[in-house]
């Protein structure tokens, strides 16, 4: 599971890994994460960043973790309203 912010163009700025099997694997979700970009939230017509939190689910293939497709973002909400 990952957490991630975005600024108020959609881009991912910051990714905090919350579970991942082993760290080699947390680093590389959090690597393409980054690259990922998001459609702007608007509050009362105004652009603003998110958190959100997505969960990506592993698969072992002999020594290889596959990564299946995430659940989608979950419990985005805007960075001030926490």
């Amino acid at each position: 599971m990952a957490e991630l912010v975005t600024d108020v163009a959609g881009s991912v700025h910051k990714v905090r890994i919350l579970e991942a099997p082993d760290e080699g694997i947390g680093r590389a979700v959090a690597a393409a994460v980054r690259q990922w970009r998001f459609p702007s939230l608007k509050v009362k017509g105004q652009p603003v960043p998110l958190v959100g939190k997505l969960t990506f689910y592993f698969r072992k293939r002999g020594k290889m973790f596959v990564v299946e497709s995430p659940s989608g973002a979950s419990r985005v909400r805007s960075p001030s309203s926490r």
